[in-house]
């Protein structure tokens, strides 16, 4: 159970920045359309 909330904090912040990364390069080509 520790090794998988050890695993789950290691994912956890590689996906925020995914998650960061998608929505910042739709706001570009939001930006970039508009």
């Amino acid at each position: 159970m520790l090794v998988g909330l050890l695993l789950a904090g290691r994912r956890a912040p590689f996906v925020l920045v995914v998650v960061a990364a998608a929505g910042t390069t739709a706001l570009l080509r939001l930006l970039g359309v508009a």
